[in-house]
């Protein structure tokens, strides 16, 4: 079983036809190196190898198992790099990095981005850090932890609509509600003084 601490996915990277590991792990360093502008070497890697089914015409992903999750974390935060590439599309000609997260945690990330894109103007963002799942609010605030599916359709339902991290006004008590208050807290003033 490999462990997916320091673990990450390359997916687009160019596959020839006869490649073996130490050429994946060649095409992976040049990379890095070059558009990443971290310097992968060959003693940085514990494990680099294709995933999935030889399939003709398909690059498939690569898992990338660093030594350190230091070095692991310098790939993913670079990996940012990649979306600026200005030609409206993410990522360097369809090179994406990610995590290597569980099954489960794959599907909630996945379900999560589909549903940020129909509420783009409420959430800034989501992303995984350390295998969770985490969304930001455009007004800044702080991350919100999507733990499960329940948790995120609570906070984006299916149909596309966002619902408010931070409680609105409507949620807060009415200002007669307030007023009241104020009221009563009055009245025990007086009858205590």
């Amino acid at each position: 079983m490999i462990s997916r601490l320091n673990s990450l996915r390359i997916v687009g990277l160019t596959e020839k036809a006869s490649e073996k590991a130490k050429d994946v792990a060649k095409e992976v360093m040049t990379f890095s190196k070059n558009n990443l502008k971290v310097d992968l070497k060959p003693q940085d890697i514990d494990l680099v190898r294709r995933m999935g089914k030889k399939t003709t015409g398909v690059n498939r992903p690569v898992l990338l198992k660093l030594v350190t999750n230091s070095k692991k974390w310098e790939i993913y935060s670079a990996r940012m790099s990649l979306n600026k590439n200005g030609n409206g599309k993410k990522g360097k000609d369809g090179i994406y990095i990610n995590e290597d997260l569980p099954p489960m945690q794959a599907e909630l990330y996945k379900e999560t981005r589909k549903r940020l894109k129909k509420v783009g103007d409420f959430w800034q963002k989501g992303w995984t850090e350390n295998g969770r799942v985490f969304v930001r609010i455009v007004d800044g605030g702080n991350p919100l932890f999507i733990k499960d599916m329940k948790q995120l359709d609570g906070k984006l339902p299916k149909g596309g609509e966002a619902v408010p991290a931070i409680p609105s006004d409507e949620e807060g008590s009415s200002e007669e509600e307030e007023e009241e208050e104020e009221e009563n807290m009055e009245d025990v003033v007086e009858e205590d003084g």
